[in-house]
């Protein structure tokens, strides 16, 4: 319970840092007429930068999605201080997300299903494996898998487009201005329950067909199909 707990208080920490408190910064960075609009963006964009290195440095290790985390930031506040064109904001939202699933899907083709990379640490893969083995059905397993990281890899293809022209409809004013800054966090603000909810639909979807599937094969109850651990909770 107290893991839950302290897993819960630092996703609430990591949403102040990486999305409400830069939104905030940019979004009233109009009011703030002693500092520039470029040193603004760096400072908002430091906050999710600095909790990356924080969670890289007290973890040992580094995540994926901290990875393009980064480079996401690195990006935005290089066309806000380089003065880029606005326009290259809606490209490098679509980018990373398209890129993601480019990976996934490349990953399928070529029988390493990310679907199952994700839920390994759910499901008893070893026993459920071993069931099918028994049946005779372990390609319809694979199979299974690998529907479902299509699946997966197109939550990220459906995140780019939304994207791009959520970014392309609201980010249109020249970079280095504080209204640029305010339509990047107005972006920052709104995008994630936007294009989170459709993507979240879709893997839930992938989820359901994998459990349906596997009970339906291995005549295992959803309860069964879980590492010994999750069914005695």
């Amino acid at each position: 319970m107290q893991e839950q707990v302290k897993q819960a208080q630092l996703s609430i920490l990591s949403l102040m840092i990486t999305i409400v408190i830069p939104s905030l910064i940019l979004i009233l960075s109009k009011k703030q007429l002693m500092i520039s609009p470029e040193t603004l963006l760096c400072l908002a964009l430091s906050f999710p930068a600095c909790f990356a290195i924080y969670e890289w440095v007290s973890q040992k290790q580094v995540s994926f999605i901290s990875v393009f985390g980064f480079v996401s930031i690195f990006l935005t506040g290089s066309i806000g201080v380089f003065r880029l064109p606005s326009e290259w904001i809606a490209i490098k939202e679509s980018f990373i997300p398209f890129l993601i699933g480019t990976l996934l899907f490349i990953m399928s083709l070529r029988g390493k299903p990310s679907m199952e990379f994700l839920l390994r640490s759910l499901f008893d893969f070893s026993k459920i494996q071993a069931v099918l083995e028994k049946k005779e059905k372990l390609a319809d397993f694979t199979l299974i898998m690998v529907r479902s990281s299509y699946l997966l890899s197109l939550s990220f293809f459906i995140s780019a487009a939304l994207n791009f022209f959520l970014a392309s409809f609201i980010v249109k004013s020249p970079s280095g201005t504080a209204a640029f800054n305010e339509e990047i966090g107005f972006l920052t603000a709104i995008s994630y329950p936007v294009i989170a909810l459709p993507c979240m639909i879709i893997l839930g979807l992938s989820v359901w067909y994998v459990v349906k599937s596997l009970k339906k094969l291995t005549n295992l109850s959803f309860t069964e199909l879980l590492h010994v651990e999750y069914q005695s909770r």
